[in-house]
């Protein structure tokens, strides 16, 4: 960021957090120190306390919360944190901040996710005109946690909820753009994070679209079903849930690993692509052959496969005894669930082509029509 000609420091919203090893007046003072130091800036934008207590993190407790925040609201006094909030924090430690502060905290930052909507802690935000972020929303963790699959972007009633919004916007319609949109339109300040341009792009483009009151009741009755024997659950064996900004320890700061928090994998649904992963090409082949052969009860010559994205774009000629039809059959490259499909007239003449930005496809029949 800071080599970027056109980009002005008020252009970007920093985020940074006091490492639990660092509770303690001076030691937050020192603390900042680091950070504005190692990041480059002075001052800093939103400052949260990463956690309440430091305790299996450390031998002893390097200090309080409390002497955290004094030290933060002295921060803010002389500028150099424009906003100060907490992380990790129920609403029994929310309420004593409240009553000791001379400065409104800006923001909680807690977990949640379908399984965990922190109703209560978002409720006391509410009330008391607090911004709640969640970290974690997409459900990585669970991943890191022992989960075999993601129990947030693998849920039916999400998959059930894409296939709805699919049809009615008639575009390719994700998981991730559900969960995070589902998140926004509860309140909830999210904060996915990627490096990959493609995901970027997929997570704003969660903005276009709604779910309606029944679709949003449905996910709001996941919450605390989970089964927690399958997770490992007291917070401080995964941190703050999953790799979000890896502390140093002494300004917890690293150039570019400070502004988001919890989804900072570089994935859309929320895990670390690693090579094992990620389909090969004659892997989705395989998969979209059968998944067309044993569900659409079609032959299918597959000409096409957008592996960037995961996504297979299957035109299909179809067997049947009338005129020649074909389908193009649009299928998630890691479930093998079909997001959309488009019906044509004749058979496919040609693969399917993309725009630049991989918005739009582009096939033609053998009649010569082109869609």
């Amino acid at each position: 960021l800071r080599s970027a000609d056109t980009l002005n420091r008020k252009d970007v919203f920093l985020v940074t957090k006091v490492d639990r090893i660092s509770l303690g007046y001076q030691n937050t003072m020192n603390s900042i120190d680091s950070s504005l130091t190692n990041l480059g800036t002075d001052y800093i934008d939103l400052l949260l306390i990463h956690w309440p207590f430091c305790e299996q993190a450390c031998d002893k407790e390097p200090g309080s919360w409390q002497d955290t925040w004094r030290a933060m609201e002295d921060l803010h006094r002389k500028g150099i944190v424009r906003n100060i909030g907490v992380s990790n924090f129920d609403v029994e430690q929310l309420t004593e901040l409240l009553n000791i502060t001379s400065v409104h905290p800006a923001a909680v930052q807690n977990h949640f996710d379908l399984f965990h909507q922190a109703t209560e802690v978002r409720n006391f935000c509410r009330i008391h005109n607090i911004v709640f972020m969640g970290y974690s929303t997409l459900g990585s963790m669970y991943k890191e946690s022992g989960f075999q699959e993601n129990p947030v972007l693998d849920n039916p009633i999400i998959k059930e909820i894409v296939e709805q919004l699919s049809a009615k916007y008639q575009r390719i319609i994700t998981p991730t753009q559900v969960v995070l949109r589902w998140a926004v339109q509860g309140g909830v300040v999210v904060i996915p994070a990627s490096t990959n341009i493609d995901h970027q792009r997929e997570n704003l483009e969660s903005a276009n679209i709604d779910l309606s009151e029944d679709q949003l009741e449905k996910l709001k009755i996941l919450d605390g079903t989970l089964d927690e024997g399958e997770e490992e659950e007291d917070g401080e064996s995964r941190d703050d849930g999953e790799g979000e900004e890896e502390e140093d320890g002494e300004g917890n700061d690293g150039p570019g690993r400070d502004e988001e928090d919890g989804e900072d994998e570089d994935s859309p649904d929320g895990q670390e692509e690693t090579e094992s992963s990620i389909p090969t090409l004659n892997e989705l082949k395989e998969m979209a052959k059968e998944y067309t052969l044993g569900k659409q009860g079609t032959t299918t010559a597959i000409k096409e496969v957008n592996h960037d994205d995961n996504i297979l774009f299957v035109p299909l000629d179809l067997d049947t005894d009338g005129p020649p039809r074909g389908k193009l059959v649009v299928i998630h490259g890691r479930t093998g669930e079909q997001l959309w499909s488009f019906n044509v007239n004749g058979q496919f003449g040609g693969s399917v082509e993309f725009s630049v930005d991989r918005q739009v496809a582009v096939f033609s029949t053998e009649d010569l029509h082109v869609y």
